[in-house]
Parts: C-alpha cells; structure tokens; sequence
C-alpha cells in the first residue's frame, strides 16, 4: 500500500510539472537566486535613464510587448504597447494593488488610502471620496476660481522677485498643493515654512525610488542595516511628518465639529466615521491616508507637468510666442485665464497635450496585481502577479505618431485649428482606475500655464547652452533643475 501510494504521488507531481511546462510564461532575462533581476535592472536604469527606458531595452532584446521579470522578490510583467495596455486597463482580473513591504510603508505601515488600495476599501473609499471632492469643488467653478486666486497670489509674488536666474516651479508647486489643501482641509496652507517643508520632502521621495521600489523592496531587513541609504529614513520622515500636520488639522476639525455641517472633505468624512463608529474603512489611519494620496497623488504630477511646460517654452522660444499671440488675442492684461477659456486656445491645449506626451511624469502605470491566473498575449500570467504598464512606449511609438521624437504641439489640431480628439494618451490612465482628479488637472495645467505665459516670457540664463530635457528617473519623472530669466510682459 505504501508502494502504491509513492506511485500515485510520484505521478501527481509528474502531471502537476507537465502542465506547468505547457504553460508558456513571457520572456525575460534569467533571475538570479536571491537576487532576482535587480541587478540588471539596476544597470541598465543608470545606462538607460531610468525604468521605462530600461523596460523598453529588455523588450527590445527579448522580442516581446510582455516582459517577465522579478522584483521586489515577486513575479512581475512589463505590458507595453497600446492594444495590450488596454487590456489591462478593461480587464477585472488586472484591477488589483501589490501587497509588498513597499507599498505598505508607503502607506504607513497598512494597506490604507486610495491609491494603493483594491476590493471593497478601495471601491467605498474612490466613491466617496470623489462624491464629495466634487461638493468642495473638484470639476465646479469653485475649483476655477481657487486656481485663480494661487495664481493671482503667485503672479503677486513674481512682480517682488528678481527675475534672472530664476527657478519657478517652487512657486507653482504651492499652488496647486494650496488648491488641493483647500479643498480637503477647508483653507489654504497657513505656514509658508512646513509647505515648503512638505514639497521637498515629496520632491526627494519622488526622485530616491522608483516603481521597483529597489534595494526596500528587494531586501526590506536592509533598513536596519542603511536605513538611510536605502531611503528607508526618507519615507518614514515624510510619513511622519505629513502625519503629524494632518493629525493636527483632523483634531482641529474635531473639536470644532457640528453635526450637519459640512466645512470640507475631512468634515465629510468624520461625519461618516461617528455615524459608523464599527466601520474599518472609516477610521483616523485611512483619513491620513486619504488625504497622503490626494497631496502626493495629486500636487506632485500636475506641478511636475507644469514645471516639463515651462521647460519646453524655455527651449522653444517660437511655439512660446505662439502661445502668447493666442492668449494676447483672448485675454487682457490684468485679467485671469479661466477655465472656460480651454476651448477658445486650441493651439496652447495642443502645447499642453504634447508636453504630456512627450514627457508623462508617470511613465510607468501601475502597479497592478492579478487576483487569478489569466494570459495576456497567449503568455500564462499566475494569480499574484505585479503588472507594470509602459505608457512611453505608445507616446513615442511611431505607429501612433508620426516623428515620434520631434516637439510639434500642431500633431493635436486638425486642419481648421481644432484640438482633434486624441485616443492614444495615457497620462491619466483609463478604465475602472482612471485618476479621478484628472478634470482639476486638465484645469490646474491650463489656467496656470496660461497665466504665467501671458504675463511673463520665458527665456534660458544662457542662450548659447539651453536647459537640458532629459528627465530625472523616479517614481515620477521630473524636470532637471534649470534656471530661467523671466521678462514681465506688460507693464
């Protein structure tokens, strides 16, 4: 019976091996014991600037638009190009977050927030979140006018500084964290010092990780060893910190609290956390939480998209004086641009759309996570899987657009000047997961680009040697630091 019983297992696992063996994984460099392939991520990144254009060589290399590999010690997929991203994008089994030590310490130590967040959390918390965001403003007039009043307030600010050798987008960054602050908190940040605190602490953070999330991820006891030089040190201050200023501001709201009035989105939600007290998706962690990935989430991409704007303008001085010549037509000197102006510019929504393209600051999506096995492609992705989406490859895939490489804002408008409606732009994802605050940032990046183009010009310190537009790797892309001599434009 014992023999017969070693049989019948020997041939189960037989069977087991031989189906697994049919199924055919997508390619990918070898991964190493222990270390996975970190090694070669890490040296082709530094080769090739950053993750998206390292993904984008080992496709090249293996032939294929589904890239294996492991990081973070887990199976992961690169999908690139655009008929298999929206696949992605459509498909219910890749709608998932990994659960990795990275993205936990992202999140403070738990699975809370929004943005990493999946199953019934994240579809309660995105609803209601987006339901009342919209009541304080988000989409409405109200967020017009917010936008108008931080750029009357930094155009203010411009007029009283030297303007040469000038960095800029440490003024557009408050801006828009001071649109979102008012939103969730009720007013605008108070302390010049902690805000300025708080944008470089999320610059750094930006800038020391990427979507792997490295040496952390890879080994998370490394943190005990160099926990400064494995960024550990950096998050936990950033956490901390944000803690500690949210915290403040929910016990504010607290104690000055009255039931049926609603000041903002942290009054919203503490309305419906004493009214379910037992509820685990209403609680003071996933408040500080939710309101981390609205600042983070939120500020750091459309800041940056503005900050690549500027940057473009300063090294195309004829498309900026396009731009100009379309707004002097629109817009008076002393008056605001608005929202409700974005249809009347069509060649500046065009410059807006190709700085998009030609620089997302999220140029990896993701990431996701399979919740059963599934194929894509016909390669067998296995339950648990991490899911990589390499939007760089459709914005400069010469299938989709002609001259990939050039910088020419008329791609986006037809032959009567119109904006043409694009379909192959992925800055703000698609599907169940789209960003939800893509209508302030479509606003946000016109009204203040507009503002700042019609009142100032841009220019390079040194004209005979322009700010370079290599991006900065990071878990978003960013601008390089450059300097800039603005010129006021009307007196």
């Amino acid at each position: 019976m014992d023999f017969l019983m070693l049989i019948l297992v020997v041939v189960l696992i037989f069977l087991i091996y031989y189906n697994l063996g049919r199924l055919k994984y997508a390619p990918g460099p070898m991964a190493l014991p222990f270390f996975g392939n970190l090694l070669i991520i890490k040296k082709l990144s530094k080769k090739c600037n950053g993750l998206p254009n390292t993904f984008m060589e080992l496709s090249k290399q293996y032939q294929t638009d589904v890239l294996s590999l492991t990081m973070s010690g887990n199976y992961s997929v690169v999908v690139q190009g655009k008929e298999l991203i929206d696949a992605v994008f459509n498909g219910d089994v890749f709608q998932a977050r990994p659960n990795n030590f990275f993205i936990k310490l992202r999140s403070m130590g738990a699975r809370r927030g929004i943005t990493m967040t999946d199953g019934p959390l994240w579809k309660e918390q995105r609803a209601f979140a987006f339901k009342h965001l919209h009541e304080h403003g988000l989409g409405t007039p109200k967020m017009n006018s917010m936008l108008q009043r931080q750029l009357q307030e930094m155009l203010s600010k411009l007029e009283d500084c030297e303007l040469s050798n000038f960095v800029l987008k440490q003024y557009v960054s408050k801006c828009v964290l001071n649109v979102l602050w008012e939103m969730v908190t009720g007013s605008s940040f108070q302390d010049e010092k902690t805000m300025t605190s708080l944008i470089s602490l999320m610059e750094a953070r930006s800038k020391a990780f990427d979507l792997s999330g490295g040496l952390l991820s890879q080994f998370p006891w490394i943190r005990f060893l160099f926990p400064n030089y494995s960024g550990f040190n950096l998050i936990k201050n950033l956490n901390r910190k944000f803690k500690e200023m949210i915290t403040e501001i929910i016990n504010y709201h607290k104690n000055t609290f009255v039931k049926g009035i609603s000041r903002d989105f942290i009054d919203d939600f503490l309305h419906e956390m004493y009214e379910n007290p037992t509820s685990s998706f209403f609680t003071d962690e996933q408040l500080v939480m939710v309101c981390l990935d609205f600042f983070i989430g939120g500020s750091q991409t459309i800041s940056g998209t503005l900050d690549f704007c500027f940057l473009y303008m300063t090294s195309y001085q004829d498309v900026q004086e396009k731009v100009q010549k379309e707004l002097d037509a629109l817009i008076t000197p002393g008056q605001l641009p608005s929202r409700n102006d974005k249809n009347k510019c069509p060649f500046v929504e065009a410059v807006i759309s190709e700085v998009l393209r030609k620089a997302p600051v999220t140029p990896i999506l993701g990431p996701r996570r399979t919740t059963a096995n599934t194929f894509l492609n016909g390669y067998f992705i296995p339950k648990d899987t991490t899911v990589f989406l390499n939007i760089k490859t459709i914005h400069e895939s010469s299938k989709h657009w002609e001259d990939p490489s050039t910088f020419k804002p008329e791609r986006f408008l037809d032959e009567e000047g119109t904006v043409k409606q694009e379909q192959t732009m992925y800055n703000f994802g698609r599907g169940k997961r789209r960003c939800p605050a893509e209508v302030l940032a479509r606003t946000a990046l016109f009204v203040l680009f507009s503002g700042v183009l019609h009142n100032f010009k841009l220019q390079p310190v040194n004209e005979k040697d322009p700010p370079s537009l290599r991006e900065v790797p990071g878990i978003t892309a960013s601008a390089p630091e450059y300097y800039i001599k603005l010129t006021r434009r009307h007196k």
